[in-house]
């Protein structure tokens, strides 16, 4: 796969910076006592995350599909960012303790 250029690059990488809109007020869901549990309450974290992770994610592919797509070249690459899931390193320290 071609590198990207850096202006490209720049543009791509920022999209690690984008927080979803906040949230006004409280949401329960349903009202059901799992909403408010520790449990429905990370389910809504984890929801949330993923929605973020989704839209960062096709964003930067798209950003990265149309500077190979238009060509842009650039004598050096671009340096490679290195994304770590967080959540899923949570779990696997819980399932530990």
């Amino acid at each position: 796969m071609r590198p990207l250029c850096s202006p490209c690059h720049a543009a791509r990488v920022a999209w690690l910076d984008y927080r979803l809109p906040p949230v006004l007020g409280f949401q329960h869901g349903s009202g059901a006592p799992y909403d408010t549990s520790p449990a429905g309450i990370r389910d809504r974290q984890r929801s949330r995350f993923e929605e973020w992770r989704s839209t960062v994610k096709f964003q930067m592919d798209l950003i990265a599909d149309a500077c190979r797509a238009a060509g842009h070249v650039e004598g050096v690459p671009a340096a490679r960012v290195i994304q770590l899931d967080l959540f899923e390193a949570l779990d696997r320290l819980e399932e530990v303790a």
